[in-house]
């Protein structure tokens, strides 16, 4: 557990120094068929999370996986509204690497049907940009 927590711990160092290596203000404009994309999914528990994260960065299907816990979510599931508190990941990925980051979620999520949502990424900046390139081909 704690190798996975260092890591992580490695990755958020690595995105921290890239983004220092690139002047403030430099950001790449994207169209509207952007090839970066955020994936955002939410998991019931921590282990979950990790596991997740942990598979989608080590294999190359994503740059960086940020874990958030403490969300609260409400849903109607059936005919009646639920509340589940949950850990939701903001995945950095490519419109290449899609197929392989919902792969992994559903081979490892224990829900019936994961929320499993693609934001194209319109504007960034480019040191950062290029880095999820370099990490993710």
């Amino acid at each position: 557990m704690y190798d996975l927590i260092r890591e992580f711990q490695a990755q958020r160092i690595k995105c921290a120094q890239i983004y220092q290596m690139t002047k403030p203000g430099s950001a790449r404009p994207m169209n509207e068929d952007s090839q970066y994309l955020l994936v955002l999914t939410t998991c019931p528990g921590s282990i979950t999370a990790k596991q997740i994260a942990q598979d989608l960065v080590a294999n190359g299907h994503a740059a960086c996986v940020n874990i958030f816990p403490g969300v609260h979510s409400y849903f109607k599931w059936g005919n009646k509204v639920d509340f589940k508190d949950e850990y939701l990941l903001v995945i950095k990925t490519t419109r290449k690497r899609y197929s392989n980051v919902e792969k992994t979620i559903l081979s490892l999520h224990p829900y019936e049907l994961p929320e499993i949502i693609a934001v194209p990424i319109s504007n960034g900046l480019e040191g950062y940009l290029n880095w999820i390139d370099q990490v993710t081909n």
